[in-house]
């Protein structure tokens, strides 16, 4: 008998996988062109699943993206720890008769680096707060850019939203804030090694 139980257990991929995959294996092919017809004519809808790929799609893009940008960032963190290595050599250099004075008259070496990782601390964390309100301007300025290019395109396209996280914005602060320190604690370990 035809019920609406065995139509849904006929329309299920599992099902016509297996009924095809036996008329295959005993070669009756008029049978299961036969069989094709019928199920192509017993099932009222398909489900093709164009989202779930799309999504993939999408997930597949957006990584790549994000590893595109990583490398970059990579690059503009080493550059800066190198610009203030370099800033910070230059202070030293600069005040290298001070430092041999002040050596001169008791200093010890570990008072030069205190000194100059003090002066360091305080431009981490200006540097640490003007860099992340200058990255969030870019960010927003990028995403008003590229809303601008997709609607050049398509104006009833998707548009990216700006949209900031507090946490994220902390995490920002707090890790330039953190590799500016290292990178002075560092250079000024190494500026202060000189002869009086």
């Amino acid at each position: 008998e035809l019920s609406d139980e065995l139509i849904s257990l006929l329309a299920d991929d599992d099902i016509v996988s297996v009924v095809f995959d036996v008329l295959e294996e005993n070669e009756l092919k008029e049978v299961d062109r036969e069989a094709r017809t019928l199920f192509d004519d017993l099932v009222e809808f398909r489900v093709f699943e164009v989202k779930r790929h799309s999504l993939d799609l999408a997930d597949d893009v957006g990584s790549g993206v994000t590893a595109f940008f990583m490398v970059f960032s990579l690059f503009s963190i080493a550059v800066g720890i190198l610009l203030i290595f370099l800033i910070f050599v230059m202070l030293a250099s600069a005040r290298r008769s001070e430092m041999g004075m002040a050596r001169a008259v008791g200093a010890k070496r570990r008072h030069l680096v205190q000194m100059f990782t003090f002066e360091g601390t305080a431009y981490s964390l200006v540097s640490a707060a003007t860099g992340v309100v200058l990255g969030l301007a870019v960010s927003a300025g990028m995403v008003v850019i590229i809303n601008r290019l997709i609607a050049s395109f398509d104006e009833d396209s998707f548009q990216l939203s700006i949209h900031f996280e507090p946490r994220t914005v902390i995490v920002s602060y707090c890790v330039g804030m953190i590799i500016t320190f290292a990178t002075v604690a560092v250079s000024s370990y190494r500026v202060s090694r000189l002869n009086i």
